[in-house]
């Protein structure tokens, strides 16, 4: 198994801070609608290496940078179609 170490609290809410900093507009309107208080969710085996996995947001699941995570959710809501049929035409923002 591979070893790892989860991220801390702080790491987690500085990466989220960057994140934002890239969002368009229409990203951070929806992450202002989806945010939850960063905390320790569980669910067996997901997270069982490192007491929990970190969740930030009630829409999206995975571990792609935040703010191409709400743009996935975004071109869901505003298309209403396969996401992976529309991702190909969009690429993030450079930092």
């Amino acid at each position: 198994m591979v070893e790892w170490e989860p991220i801390s609290e702080t790491a987690l809410r500085k990466r989220i801070s960057q994140a934002e900093a890239r969002m368009t507009g229409a990203q951070q309107r929806l992450w202002n609608c989806i945010r939850i208080r960063p905390q320790k969710w569980h669910q067996h085996p997901y997270g069982d290496q490192g007491n929990g996995f970190w969740a930030v947001g009630l829409i999206g699941c995975n571990q792609d940078e935040l703010d191409i995570t709400v743009q996935y959710v975004l071109i869901a809501v505003e298309h209403g179609s396969d996401l992976l049929q529309l991702l190909p035409d969009w690429s993030p923002k450079k930092p």
